[in-house]
């Protein structure tokens, strides 16, 4: 019996074995394995997609960040050209290796030697913008595309002022566009501070014909000797009471016209005639031009005059003007507002949309008013009687304007009127930047001006013209 029980209890120690190595079995079950394979797919799976999402955004980021490298380099370089130049100019000699000037930046009046040029084109297997001065070159854009920037300047890449703002908009070959600006810090066309009260000069010419005198006299013309006109000699005459600055160094800059030898064609200015360097007198010989007290002109300098109403912002009004009879009052005009029988102008602004027109036999007169011509041509006929007045009120920020067009009309303008009993009077300074030419007196105008400050200006006829 205690046999027994020793056997029966060796096979229940034998058992106890048994399932304490089935309990210590780290191994897994089949459906163990078979969940874990799928957990394991879908964590992969979820890592290679982080991984893939990640080298793209790290790809795109990279690539924005090249592109805006590229245009705050670009603009930064732009602003700086821009506001130390005084000239610009566009040639390829400029550039090398077969690449496209851009533009170029220079502090000569002529615009040579540059100290900085734009050039666009291939350089080591890459589409480049570069800029190139004296320490060398420097890629300003990577991969541009294929077109060629586009370069605007206002109011010219080649003005004789150079230009006060250059705009130079560039697509890379990813398709992304970007602009940059450089503008100067002394000019604004839009808004902002500034002096603009008459300049400390009478008259100031720029363009490719700053000034030309032209015309001859009759047998019926009544100007005085002392003018210069007798029946037989060149009848137009343009005295300058103060300082005359021709802003160009272009050949003809200065032209007088005249036939007759000794002939009373003249410029008469009682300060000085000064002309930037490279221009030249054309008809200016003895007799042909008088600077008082007897100093020879022209005296030449550089580097170009600054206009001196570059600050002078754009009116602003809504209010719209009229006429009733005999008297307009001062607001916005749509239409060309035409002169066409005796007429007075109250004290104000003037805004034209379309020009004005003052017709041979006229009357019109103003005080302290000031014509804006936004658009359009603006004539004032021989024969009319003129006399307006720019504002003098202290404060003013028109004070002493009297005409003033704006960069963005380029119409040309005439201004006549008057005989030579009752000369017509423009008691102000005539300012227009960019019409294509401004014309002074007309036939046997007399007339007086105070100031011009203007492109291409013209006296002709039998015109008697006095400025200051």
């Amino acid at each position: 019996m205690n046999t027994a029980r020793s056997r029966a209890g060796r096979n229940r120690a034998g058992m106890n074995a048994v399932v304490a190595r089935m309990k210590r079995d780290d191994g897994f079950t089949l459906i163990e394995l078979l969940i874990g394979t799928v957990i394991i797919g879908i964590i992969i799976g979820a890592i290679g997609q982080a991984l893939v999402v990640g080298f793209t955004t790290t790809g795109d980021t990279s690539q924005r960040f090249s592109e805006s490298h590229d245009a705050q380099i670009a603009s930064g370089w732009l602003a700086r050209d821009v506001q130390g130049s005084i000239r610009t100019r566009i040639t390829n000699a400029d550039c090398t290796g077969g690449m496209t000037n851009l533009i170029s930046f220079s502090t000569a009046a002529d615009g040579s030697n540059p100290y900085a040029s734009y050039c666009y084109g291939t350089s080591s297997g890459q589409t480049q913008v570069t800029r190139g001065s004296a320490a060398g070159s420097q890629v300003l854009v990577h991969f541009a595309g294929s077109g060629t920037p586009n370069v605007t300047c206002h109011p010219g890449c080649t003005s004789p002022t150079g230009p006060n703002k250059v705009q130079i908009q560039v697509t890379e070959q990813t398709g992304y566009t970007f602009t940059v600006l450089g503008a100067r810090r002394v000019w604004n066309t839009g808004g902002g501070s500034g002096g603009t009260s008459a300049p400390p000069l009478t008259l100031l010419a720029w363009g490719n014909s700053p000034l030309t005198i032209q015309g001859k006299c009759t047998g019926q013309d009544v100007h005085d000797l002392v003018e210069g006109c007798t029946s037989v000699s060149p009848g137009a005459a343009l005295t300058v009471n103060g300082n005359l600055y021709v802003n160009a160094d272009v050949p003809g800059a200065v032209t007088i016209h005249g036939n007759n030898p000794g002939g009373g064609l003249k410029a008469l200015t009682t300060a000085g005639f000064y002309m930037l360097s490279g221009g030249t007198c054309v008809g200016c010989g003895v007799g042909k031009i008088t600077c008082q007290p007897g100093c020879p002109p022209p005296t030449f300098y550089s580097p170009a005059y600054l206009d001196p109403l570059r600050f002078m912002t754009a009116p602003t009004g809504t209010t719209p003007g009229s006429c009733s009879g005999s008297v307009c009052t001062p607001g916005v005009y749509n239409g060309t507002l035409s002169i066409t029988t005796n007429t007075t102008l109250n004290p104000g602004i003037y805004i034209l949309k379309s020009g004005m027109t003052v017709n041979a036999g006229a009357s019109l007169t103003g005080t302290g008013v000031m014509l804006f011509n936004q658009a359009g041509s603006m004539t004032f006929n021989g024969n009319a009687t003129i006399n307006l007045s720019s504002s003098q009120v202290a404060g003013d920020p028109y004070k002493g304007i009297l005409i003033f067009q704006p960069s963005s009309n380029s119409s040309a303008l005439k201004l006549s009127g008057g005989v030579s009993v009752n000369p017509a009077a423009f008691d102000g300074v005539v300012y227009a930047p960019a019409a294509t030419s401004i014309t002074l007196g007309i036939g046997g105008a007399n007339m007086h001006v105070a100031a011009v400050i203007a492109q291409n200006i013209i006296v002709q006829g039998n015109s008697r013209v006095t400025l200051g």
